[in-house]
């Protein structure tokens, strides 16, 4: 069953001009409004700027803010709309006591049925660590999981899935810590169960974490007391919202991650509120997720290292090459190395597990990912620049890795352009 918000007026009727709302609590407004929950988690703070940003394209109506549920805002009667993550079943509740529309967006435990969802694509996020932790040449896969969390199962079965259609099984770990009330004793208990967890792993192992908490804890085993990383052991890959949170010391600043389009999200849930509230229609119970997920590459999911010599100079001198704007071909480093090319090419795929021609076309691709977020070049010069003789060839090898075009992966992350 369909229900209408007309009974809401629309947003964009009123003339006289909004005081400061931010400042003044929802009991005290005698002007429309919508109310936004706030709480601290970093993710809320990337969705709430990309809902704040189009909102103001959407509608002059003011946002109020608050860390908590306001009790009165059911039946306030200046409420028009509302935005508040689900986390718990105390949210739920409270989902359940609203008569105005709203969004909700957080997966933790689902679609609310009375509210309209907007998630960001979990099944991406489990895809794209899939492709890249292959393209990496792993053959043994785990999976940190968060219990009893619905994002978390869609990552991991997303992940699960892309391994099993080539071939790989997946070992995935879940253990239930009840101590988060208390954030000293729960970093503990988490940091003994993950060394444990990582001493029974097969060497080497790529590691897919459903969050960053997760994934720095396992980064910070696998550093070591040495302050030097050991990734021979293991690979790795976190999701992470904000590339700040791994701007710090090492081993934080080691860890790679996925970006999800958390913003991007956050606007989408904008343009949706603003079109319940000029009264068209949109069934409660509705989910929309949000594609635009993008990479953020470090040392933490670098290749298995090979001891071999030769290999270890032939991929030192072909990165230096592709990171100079050059394209070496297998040709070129047969000649370099004083071998034949077929000997050569049997022998890379022997201690790599991906042929020499492979490898080369992903440091490309690598190359033009960074060059995508980093740079305001043009596709077409940043092709040339990474050895591709035409932008058709660039976008068309770029979207088998990462599942999109170059210009859909620089619009996604929210690059220079």
């Amino acid at each position: 069953m369909r229900i209408s918000f007309s009974q809401f007026a629309t947003v964009r009727d009123f003339s006289t001009p909004p005081r400061s709302p931010q400042r003044m609590p929802p009991s005290q407004q005698s002007l429309p409004f919508i109310y936004f929950c706030r709480p601290s988690p970093k993710h809320v703070n990337q969705y709430y700027k990309g809902f704040e940003r189009r909102w103001k394209e959407c509608s002059p109506v003011p946002i109020i803010q608050s860390k908590a549920f306001v009790q009165s805002l059911p039946t306030h009667r200046d409420c028009r709309g509302a935005v508040i993550p689900v986390f718990a079943e105390k949210e739920w509740s409270e989902g359940d006591q609203l008569n105005i529309p709203w969004i909700n967006f957080s997966n933790r435990l689902g679609s609310h049925p009375k509210a309209v969802n907007v998630f960001i694509d979990s099944e991406e996020l489990g895809q794209m660590a899939a492709d890249h932790l292959m393209a990496q040449g792993y053959h043994s896969f785990a999976y940190l999981a968060m219990p009893d969390c619905r994002f978390d199962q869609e990552r991991k079965e997303a992940f699960r899935a892309a391994l099993k259609a080539k071939g790989y099984p997946l070992l995935i770990f879940s253990k239930e810590l009840l101590t988060e009330a208390n954030p000293l004793l729960y970093h503990q208990l988490l940091t003994k169960v993950i060394t444990e967890w990582l001493q029974t792993l097969t060497q080497p192992t790529a590691i897919f974490t459903c969050d960053e908490r997760f994934a720095l804890r396992v980064v910070e085993q696998l550093y070591g007391e040495n302050q030097s990383p050991v990734w021979s052991s293991h690979s790795v890959l976190g999701v992470s919202d904000t590339e700040e949170d791994c701007h710090q010391e090492p081993p934080a600043s080691l860890l790679s991650f996925l970006r999800p389009a958390t913003a991007a999200a956050g606007a989408r849930a904008a343009e949706m509120l603003a079109e319940m509230l000029a009264s068209r229609e949109i069934k409660p119970g509705t989910t929309i997720t949000v594609k635009g997920a993008r990479l953020v590459e470090r040392e933490s999911t670098g290749e298995i290292p090979s001891q071999d010599p030769l290999i270890k100079r032939i991929t030192a001198w072909a990165v230096t090459e592709i990171d100079q704007g050059q394209a070496p071909r297998v040709m070129d480093l047969a000649l370099r190395f004083s071998m034949n090319k077929r000997t050569l090419e049997r022998h890379f795929r022997a201690k790599i597990g991906k042929t020499l021609g492979q490898y080369l076309l992903e440091k490309r691709l690598t190359r033009a990912a960074k060059l995508l977020a980093e740079t305001g070049d043009s596709i077409a010069d940043i092709a040339q620049n990474c050895g591709f003789s035409k932008q058709g060839d660039l976008n068309r090898h770029f979207r088998l890795r990462y599942n999109r075009t170059p210009k859909e992966f620089r619009k996604a992350g929210g690059d220079k352009q």
